[in-house]
């Protein structure tokens, strides 16, 4: 069982819906896409991102994740990427404060490390050359980012390698720096969030009748992840006692370690209040699943 907080914040952006561009793997309905400061359209089910200081992103933050597409861009000199576990915050230009992009060009990059770069933070990247795109420009990618990595395959062919990924979560999002860039026939498949292992003498929930929630405290947005635009979920195992008070806190989904929202996340479900879970009409420990929301707009 899984309890939702309302967000701790809520700021309304301009939402591009982009429909017919791409179905999560769940197969739910369309991907819902938030235009940050360029031109994006959907053009017969062809993603066309134009040049502007910002990018076109995913609107739900995301923590292990698959991408896949195919990828042109189009124009003399283009340049694009894809970006994972990114945060839209821009300093002094198009480029974000904090994630990493897999560079899209014609030709290979100039350097290896040029393959995968991390803005506010070093990666170290292994690559080679990608396979040469077919005569219209496109290229299959398979971009996977799982823990600490970002590997990248290019028409089924590993090409880069990124490790020391530092954001537990971020927007994946598309930018054309020069030129455009076109993406179809995407698939984007987030990890599901690991199931809650027990400890001995608490239960898993199936196995009770489930507690239910008497008091809800929302956590603290601190300042520094508001200035970040770091927005998404804490994901916490939290064993509650049969007193219905919380016991053991566990994080297994982090969303921000540096910037506060994992600490406070922690500190505002201590506070939370349960009418504990039952079996055979007693009271008993249980192991649930919380995911508090921050949420800017």
């Amino acid at each position: 069982m899984k309890w939702v907080s309302a967000p701790a914040a809520l700021l309304l952006i301009g939402l591009v819906r982009l429909d017919a561009v791409g179905q999560r793997s769940s197969g739910a309905g369309p991907h819902e896409w938030i235009a940050l400061g360029v031109e994006a359209r959907n053009d017969g089910g062809t993603l066309v991102v134009k040049p502007g200081a910002g990018w076109l992103q995913y609107r739900r933050a995301l923590a292990d994740v698959t991408v896949e597409a195919e990828v042109r861009v189009v124009g003399q000199g283009a340049r694009g990427g894809v970006f994972l576990r990114s945060w839209p915050r821009f300093s002094g230009g198009t480029n974000p404060t904090s994630g990493y992009e897999v560079v899209i060009t014609s030709d290979a990059p100039a350097r290896v490390e040029d393959a995968i770069v991390g803005y506010g933070q070093r990666v170290a990247v292994t690559a080679e050359p990608a396979p040469p795109p077919g005569p219209d420009g496109w290229r299959r990618y398979r971009l996977e980012c799982v823990g600490d990595e970002i590997r990248v395959e290019v028409n089924g062919q590993h090409v880069a390698l990124a490790r020391g990924v530092r954001n537990p979560q971020g927007h994946v999002a598309f930018r054309a720096e020069r030129g455009s860039l076109e993406v179809r026939n995407l698939r984007i498949q987030e990890a599901p969030e690991p199931a809650p292992v027990p400890p001995p003498g608490v239960f898993q929930i199936a196995d009770v009748t489930p507690p239910r929630v008497s008091r809800e405290v929302k956590p603290r947005y601190t300042r520094e992840a508001m200035d970040r635009r770091i927005q998404g979920g804490v994901w916490l195992h939290v064993v509650v006692g049969a007193d219905g008070v919380p016991g053991d806190i566990t994080i297994v989904r982090s969303l921000d370690p540096e910037y506060g929202l994992d600490v406070e996340a922690l500190a505002a479900a201590r506070r939370w209040r349960f009418r504990p879970a039952m079996r055979d009409g007693v009271p008993v420990p249980v192991i649930v699943t919380l995911e508090l929301t921050f949420t800017l707009k």
